[in-house]
């Protein structure tokens, strides 16, 4: 796949949805509210793809989510309130990135 930006409402309609792989494409951006009404969302999976950046609402509303996977993107910095909205967060995989630096609240929020 080449898909290059996951856009507010453009999957809204898969609401029911748990396990969303959408690794190995060109995602470079995020929209802030993407994932908006995807509260039933356990697993995420954006691996291999071109992030470098994530919007501070990039994640809003997955309130479910259990398992973030970003693993070999080009993300460098993970600002504050990121995980805000992912409070039942368990797993989250962020190896071969090129952070450099983490917020001081990029974790406020999570239980």
């Amino acid at each position: 796949n080449q898909i290059e930006e996951l856009r507010a409402g453009q999957i809204e309609c898969l609401y029911s949805l748990e396990y969303f792989f959408i690794a190995q494409n060109r995602i470079r951006k995020i929209d802030a509210f993407s994932f908006e009404n995807l509260s039933l969302l356990r697993t995420l999976d954006l691996s291999n793809n071109l992030l470098e950046t994530l919007d501070t609402y990039a994640f809003f509303g997955l309130y479910s989510l259990r398992s973030l996977i970003l693993f070999s993107n080009r993300l460098r910095v993970l600002g504050d309130f990121i995980f805000q909205a992912t409070p039942q967060i368990e797993e989250l995989v962020m190896v071969s990135n090129r952070l450099e630096r983490l917020g001081n609240l990029s974790f406020v929020g999570c239980s």
